[in-house]
């Protein structure tokens, strides 16, 4: 089972203080692969710094290094073409206001034919539609696990 990690499913794993840390974990400890948008990683890191200190952030990133380093999280390669439907995302859902990490995430989802996303933004994720027409809408972790 193959799921895109946006910045905040992830932060919700990584943090135990976090609402949603107990099924985010799970959601990321039971996935075959974890795929992250490259943006993701330095959101995380900023986030996470503004939140609780650099070398908690430090520590978060380690961790993603870590299960890189296992096989069990990907981050995704920037490439021209991720970048560019990305931004196509992000114009075909304007009014969302989508971050450039979340319309990766769209676009992850369809490349590695998935509909699972770990997100904490469900506001987002609930509005828009999987690319390819396969799945009629994103099935959302932790929530639906």
């Amino acid at each position: 089972m193959i799921v895109i990690a946006d910045s905040g499913g992830l932060l919700a794993a990584l943090n135990r203080d976090d609402k949603d840390h107990v099924g985010a974990l799970h959601a990321v400890t039971t996935a075959g692969l974890v795929i992250v948008p490259p943006s993701a990683v330095t959101e995380i890191h900023q986030v996470a710094t503004s939140r609780a200190g650099r070398a908690v952030a430090d520590r978060y990133v380690t961790a993603i290094a870590s299960r890189y380093e296992a096989g069990r999280l990907q981050i995704a390669e920037t490439t021209p073409k991720l970048l560019t439907r990305a931004v196509g995302v992000r114009e075909q859902y304007g009014r969302l206001d989508l971050d450039l990490a979340d319309a990766m995430a769209v676009v992850l989802a369809a490349d590695h034919d998935t509909d699972l996303v770990l997100t904490v933004d469900r506001r987002d994720f609930r509005a828009i539609r999987p690319l390819d027409g396969r799945y009629p809408h994103f099935r959302l972790l932790p929530d639906d696990l």
